[in-house]
């Protein structure tokens, strides 16, 4: 089942290196979903709880997971998590 984003983690947002090189360093997380867009969200509502405001996204792959019955694929998202003061801007400047 796809992860989506609370309305929290809508708050998070995605930044490159350049963006947050003034902001606070917080640590990182990790998300898992079906998709990479759902591991991106998990990663990004995690981020919520260490108060972060943007997060940049340093791997992204799928991860096997080995069952009792068959191996499932999942997709996994690490990202590091910034607080940045002031107004979140894109990477695209928007």
């Amino acid at each position: 089942m796809p992860i989506a984003l609370t309305p929290q983690g809508q708050t998070v947002q995605v930044a490159d290196e350049n963006i947050v090189r003034p902001c606070q360093y917080l640590g990182d997380v990790t998300g898992n979903g079906v998709d990479n867009a759902s591991a991106r969200n998990d990663a990004r509502n995690s981020a919520v709880t260490l108060g972060a405001t943007h997060v940049v996204f340093v791997s992204e792959a799928p991860a096997v997971i080995t069952g009792s019955e068959a191996p499932n694929t999942l997709a996994e998202a690490m990202a590091r998590t910034y607080r940045c003061a002031g107004p979140a801007v894109s990477p695209s400047g928007r």
